[in-house]
């Protein structure tokens, strides 16, 4: 997996990602739902100390009030933005990339959320990590705490930054943009 590759795979999960909220949130069979946080469970690469549960479903056979108020909400949702992925040498995983993205809440998502970090497994890509940001931590630079998945104290030596959109939160913003200088 190259750089080009780990964009496309994290805006692949986004994508999964949000068709599984919208499926959880609005779509009245069961079975789509279930496929749908099926696909977006695939990308993700649980193993021996990084076990990683995809968090969004729900119970099969709700009542259909509940689905009712929860696709009224659904407008205040968007798919969560991609600003950035890095690439690293890392000394066990080799080639580590960090995709940077933003909230799917819409009143928050021109600010990080999420970090994930994405890696070959045994030969398949995959996300292997989730970081979240230390709210009240000053920043820059944001400082990130892990979620679930593996723990990555130190991601390596930088190798590449592909940025695609500026975080609208001006201490993320100044992260981000110290991403370029690193390199």
């Amino acid at each position: 997996m190259d750089i080009d590759d780990a964009v496309g795979l994290a805006a692949d999960y986004l994508d999964a990602e949000f068709a599984a909220l919208t499926a959880v949130m609005a779509e009245p069979d069961d079975g789509a739902v279930a496929d749908a946080v099926a696909a977006a469970a695939g990308f993700l690469r649980s193993g021996p100390n990084r076990r990683l549960v995809f968090g969004i479903n729900r119970l099969p056979g709700g009542p259909a009030e509940s689905l009712t108020r929860t696709t009224a909400e659904l407008d205040q949702y968007d798919k969560r933005k991609l600003f950035q992925v890095k690439e690293y040498r890392h000394p066990a995983w080799g080639r580590l990339f960090a995709a940077y993205a933003g909230s799917r809440a819409r009143d928050v998502a021109g600010a990080y959320e999420r970090l994930y970090y994405l890696a070959d497994v045994e030969g398949t890509p995959g996300l292997i990590a989730e970081y979240v940001p230390e709210l009240l931590a000053p920043a820059p630079p944001v400082i990130w705490s892990r979620l679930q998945g593996a723990e990555i104290d130190d991601p390596g030596e930088l190798v590449a930054v592909r940025q695609l959109a500026e975080p609208t939160r001006k201490t993320h913003l100044e992260d981000y943009r110290a991403a370029t200088a690193e390199t």
